[in-house]
């Protein structure tokens, strides 16, 4: 579980890290990306870079 997880790229890590619960402010978010996962996972985590986690400070 991570809490307070407002960022789509934030978001995508935890669904590859296979996190169970995300809670977020904006669950729209959320939800749009879990919606498009079922369409498609690998296009969608693909619009989705893993480098984000070494170019901010709280990483």
């Amino acid at each position: 579980m991570v809490w307070t997880v407002n960022d789509p790229l934030e978001m995508a890590e935890a669904i590859r890290w296979g996190i169970d619960v995300i809670m977020t402010d904006v669950p729209h978010v959320l939800h749009a990306l879990r919606r498009d996962l079922e369409v498609d996972r690998n296009k969608t985590l693909a619009r989705y870079p893993r480098t984000f986690l070494w170019r901010r400070h709280r990483y």
